[in-house]
């Protein structure tokens, strides 16, 4: 058992098993973002989550996989931009939900 900390200080030392599960996961997330764009056509996506905050980098390699590896007309316009509400994102968006639907 590991937590992703540790994954990512062995990402970091260039582990080859670390650095696979990682390069995987941003694949993952860079072609479901795409699927994202193909099928709803949005001009920001906004990446929360504090595994963000700490590891600036991952956002940057979405960003640079995903104009990449999608439709041009599509995917080239999005914005991909990181939450500036850290781990709290989805407890905030939560909350506001439950208080504006009353």
């Amino acid at each position: 058992e590991m937590t992703s900390k540790e994954v990512f200080a062995l990402y970091e030392a260039r582990n080859g098993l670390a650095m696979e599960v990682i390069d995987e996961a941003i694949e993952a997330l860079t072609y479901g973002m795409i699927s994202l764009i193909h099928t709803f056509n949005p001009t920001v996506i906004v990446l929360g989550g504090g595994l963000l905050q700490r590891q600036k980098w991952l956002a940057e390699k979405v960003r640079e996989s995903v104009p990449n590896k999608g439709m041009d007309s599509l995917v080239k316009p999005v914005k991909i931009i990181v939450s500036n509400l850290g781990e709290h994102a989805g407890v905030i968006g939560a909350a506001s939900l439950a208080w504006y639907s009353n």
